[in-house]
């Protein structure tokens, strides 16, 4: 019981301490019309996601590797600059479809 109160008062310090560096209560920070914004936003980043997801995976199918080459970028530094190589590579002839879908 004491470190959960011990845990809220130090909660309390530290909100009044931003409110008092930031100069605004958090009601004036935080409001609906932010909320709206903030979503509006996740939406933008999702479908700017989206897009730059298919430009990579059409890019490594011209250069005639999987689309599964796109989670080198999960390891850190290396497999940012490794996939950058990829995507400079030049194109290859599809061997794994006869026909141009583009076509």
């Amino acid at each position: 019981m004491l470190q959960t109160s011990t845990t809220r008062f130090l909660g309390i310090i530290l909100t009044a301490l931003l409110q008092v560096i930031l100069g605004h209560p958090w009601s004036e920070i935080y409001t609906w019309t932010d909320l709206g914004a903030n979503t509006a936003g996740n939406v933008i980043l999702l479908l700017v996601w989206i897009a730059t997801f298919t430009l990579k995976a059409r890019r490594l199918h011209d250069t005639d590797r999987s689309a599964g080459w796109i989670l080198i970028e999960l390891i850190p530094i290396i497999g940012t600059i490794w996939f950058f190589i990829l995507t400079l590579l030049p194109s290859r002839p599809s061997t794994r479809w006869p026909q141009n879908q583009a076509e």
